[in-house]
């Protein structure tokens, strides 16, 4: 049989967001310590509920392995007086080192003599190992905030209650402060025991699943998420879940069970951020949707079973009521009055002292916003190789948001975010631009001049491949403007008519290959032969569609003005 080390630590219930990192840390300090003290192990396996930190360390030896070590001292010259002596250096270093003058030797390094000894260490037992280095590997673990407990010198996020420690199935009694482990565990707090006695690993995952304890968090997040899907589907919608989230009910429950509750249709109105936000924050419940669009109910996780399920649901809906009624009223008085209307109260908000106030600070981000736009020509993008529109195809752009007036833009090919800006600068108030970029080197610099240039609320960066994100969009948009692989407008224009509105505008960049598509594809060169068959072969499509009414335009390199029949 394999040796096998089990240990749990029991702990009041931990905040869910220390929960993964001490897994993690307890688990690297004791692989750390195992190593330098020459115990050899396959692998260490980790567990953690709120209550309990669980650990398997598999195929771990018997004993350490035997130390060898050739340790250098001092040189001879400063290790022997002129009588032949051992000098106070000699003597301190054969001190420090636990050897004595019997087992110490010269030897030659380089031109010199220095004194040597070997040290031989027989290894102890691993379990005696254990017992200093798994107190060592807890009390390492480090929190943002820590408390000490009933006199003890040790800090933990939370008080440690008891302990579980098994060398094979004998109990290794570990002591941690006055704590000393044991075979007893305990089960979940409502639903199991609260002493339970374990004889092996078998009979420890054995009786805490018999007790409510669903151990493994991958198994329990899994439970979640099936369980909120199953819960959903049943009321017609889908589940949203975000993988913060999702982890963070993982470790606030040891047995899950998911369930509905309800909220007034009332809410449903408010912008979806305002109802999810206290929804997923405050309360920890999974929205629900259909088609993107909210539902008047959430997915919560009760730790437990079914057993009294309802007033648990009451309990939830009654919380979250109160919230969404807040949070109604005050949308219901911040709409009263335009947003223009709160930019004199800005300036008495001092935004930090020497800067001045918030409307300073507004006026700041304008110009920045401005220079941005400004800063990012033509010229300084040709030479980093960025593509951005033409000047002359921007004041188009312009033009025609003016006379389009849209309520939602589509950008498919986003580059550094100009054209982005320049859109969201001269769009009407409740307008919003979605768009799309696949080159990961681009989208970290547009987003970050979406940032400076104060318009992250007014654009949503979606990333990836047009392709496929065009395919789950739903639209409809009424202002479609392509600059991005010219070679694939073609493939994208069936999805393109999907979510375009019926008398949308859409808009393409750059049909003309700087006029080479008016000629033959053997006045071309050859590289760039197949972007000209297949630009021939968009502008043919468009200008003979039964679904728009295209204008080929010969501005800047030349564009496409389609509008949906």
């Amino acid at each position: 049989m394999k040796n096998y080390f089990l240990l749990e630590v029991g702990v009041e219930e931990l905040p869910s967001r220390f929960v993964e990192s001490t897994l993690t840390q307890i688990k690297e300090n004791l692989e750390k310590s195992l190593k330098e003290n020459r115990v050899e192990f396959e692998n260490i396996e980790k567990y953690g509920t709120p209550r309990r930190l669980t650990f398997v360390i598999n195929n771990i030896c018997d004993k350490q392995s035997d130390l060898e070590e050739e340790l250098k001292g001092p040189s001879k010259k400063i290790s022997v007086d002129a009588d032949g002596n051992f000098t106070k250096p000699a003597l301190g270093f054969m001190k420090s080192k636990g050897l004595d003058e019997a087992n110490v030797y010269f030897k030659q390094v380089g031109k010199d003599e220095y004194l040597f000894g070997t040290l031989k260490q027989e290894g102890q037992a691993t379990s005696e190992v254990l017992k200093e280095i798994v107190p060592a590997a807890i009390k390492g673990v480090t929190f943002p905030k820590a408390m000490r407990w009933g006199g003890k010198n040790m800090r933990f996020a939370r008080p440690i209650r008891w302990m579980v420690a098994l060398l094979n199935d004998e109990v290794l009694p570990i002591n941690l402060e006055g704590i000393v482990a044991s075979n007893i565990t305990r089960g979940h707090r409502f639903l199991g025991r609260n002493q339970i006695e374990v004889f092996s690993i078998e009979d420890y995952f054995k009786q805490l699943s018999k007790n409510s304890v669903v151990l493994d968090q991958n198994v329990r997040k899994e439970a979640i998420k099936a369980q909120a899907e199953e819960v959903a589907k049943s009321l017609g919608g889908e589940v949203e879940i975000e993988d913060d989230l999702l982890e963070e009910i993982t470790y606030l429950v040891e047995y899950p069970t998911a369930f509905y509750g309800e909220f007034s249709a009332d809410y449903v109105k408010l912008p979806k951020e305002v109802v999810t936000t206290p929804m997923k924050e405050h309360q920890r419940n999974f929205p629900v949707s259909k088609d993107g669009k909210l539902l008047p109910y959430f997915i919560a996780v009760r730790n437990g079973d079914k057993n009294g399920i309802e007033t648990v649901k009451a309990g939830n809906e009654k919380v979250l009521e109160a919230r969404l009624a807040d949070a109604l009223f005050f949308y219901d008085e911040d709409i009263k009055k335009p947003l223009e209307s709160f930019v004199e109260n800005l300036k008495t908000v001092v935004f930090q002292a020497k800067l001045g106030t918030v409307y300073d600070k507004t006026l700041r981000i304008e110009k920045l916003a401005s220079d941005i736009i400004n800063n990012l020509d033509e010229k300084e993008a040709l030479n980093d190789n960025v593509p951005i529109i033409r000047k002359e195809m921007g004041n188009l752009l312009k033009v025609l948001i003016a006379l389009k007036q849209p309520e939602r833009i589509l950008e498919v090919g986003t580059a550094v975010g100009y054209s982005s800006i320049l859109m969201s600068e001269n769009m009407p108030e409740n307008c919003h631009i979605t768009t799309i970029e696949n080159y990961d080197k681009r989208i970290p610099v547009a987003k970050n001049n979406f940032i400076r240039a104060g318009v992250i609320d007014k654009i949503t960066l979606i990333e990836g491949d047009a392709a496929d994100v065009l395919k789950t969009l739903d639209g409809p948009y009424d202002f479609i403007f392509m600059d991005a692989a010219k070679g694939q407008y073609i493939n994208y224009f069936p999805d393109i008519m999907r979510i375009l509105k019926k008398g949308g505008l859409l808009i393409s960049d750059n049909v003309l290959q700087e006029g080479e598509i008016v000629q033959s594809k053997y006045g071309v060169t050859r590289r760039n032969r197949t972007i000209h068959e297949r630009m021939r072969e968009y502008v043919y499509m468009l200008t003979h569609s039964d679904e728009v009414v295209t204008s080929v335009v010969p501005i800047g390199d030349g564009i496409t003005l389609s509008v949906k029949k």
